[in-house]
């Protein structure tokens, strides 16, 4: 967004919208894991945590240029959460 100390503004309005549409869909899921009875901050926090990491290095491509044990960590991460989320009852 920033380009030799200026701003860029193109790269601005993506990262506003990409923001917007992120904070929308965090409020959304919440519902959800709400309705899930998935009430603990810290795990509502760590699943979106782990998934937009994920999802911005899937989205730009990065995710396919890590080398494999790295790709390996990141899904064990996201394994992880999923075993935090099913042993802490949620």
């Amino acid at each position: 967004m920033w380009n030799q100390g200026r701003l860029d503004w193109n790269e601005f309005a993506k990262s506003a919208a990409g923001f917007a549409l992120g904070i929308g869909a965090y409020w959304l899921v919440v519902r959800f894991l709400n309705q899930l009875d998935i009430n603990a901050p810290e795990i509502q926090t760590l699943l979106w945590f782990g998934v937009t990491l994920l999802g911005v290095a899937l989205l730009n491509g990065n995710f396919f240029r890590w080398q494999l044990l790295d790709q390996l960590v990141a899904v064990g991460v996201l394994a992880g959460i999923g075993w935090l989320l099913f042993r802490t009852g949620g």
